[in-house]
C-alpha cells in the first residue's frame, strides 16, 4: 500500500467535520480530552498533530523529510460534511501502515470520529427524518 501526505486544505476539512460532531455532542469533547487533545480550546494542536503523524509515516516509508512548516490551522474553513468525512478517510488511509501509528492517540481519535461524523450525516438527512421509528 502506498501512503501520501495529506495537504492543508484535507486536514483543515478534518477539522471542520470534528467540530461540526463536537458542537453536535457535548459528550464527544470528553471522548476527545480522554486521548489528550480538547479541541475547542486548542484545535491547533490536533491539527499538527495530525500533520506530524502523517509525515512521520511517509518518512519512514520512503526515507524522506517532509516538510510541514506551511501547514496552518484555518478556523473559518468549512466544507460539506460528506466532503469531511471522506477526507478522514482518505487520512486514516494514508497512515494505516502498521500498528505503531494506529496505536496513536491522534490515529485512534480520528478512527472513532470517524463514525462519529457518518452517523451525524445519516440522522441529518431528510431519508433518515422519513424512515419509520422501529
Amino acid at each position: 500500500m502506498s501512503s501520501m501526505m495529506s495537504g492543508s486544505n484535507t486536514l483543515n476539512n478534518i477539522m471542520y467535520g470534528l467540530k461540526v460532531v463536537l458542537d453536535d455532542n457535548y459528550y464527544y469533547q470528553d471522548i476527545a480530552k480522554r486521548q489528550g487533545y480538547d479541541i475547542i480550546k486548542n484545535p491547533e494542536k490536533l491539527f499538527l498533530d495530525l500533520a506530524k503523524l502523517n509525515a512521520q509515516v511517509i518518512s519512514d516509508k520512503y526515507a524522506v523529510e517532509v516538510d510541514i512548516s506551511k501547514y496552518q490551522y484555518n478556523p473559518a474553513h468549512c466544507c460539506s460534511l460528506v466532503q469531511a468525512y471522506k477526507s478522514m478517510n482518505f487520512y486514516t488511509y494514508q497512515v494505516a501502515e502498521g500498528y505503531e501509528y494506529e496505536s496513536t492517540n491522534v490515529y485512534q481519535l480520528l478512527e472513532r470520529f470517524s463514525y462519529f461524523l457518518a452517523d451525524f450525516i445519516i440522522r441529518n438527512s431528510k431519508e433518515y427524518d422519513l424512515a419509520e421509528w422501529g
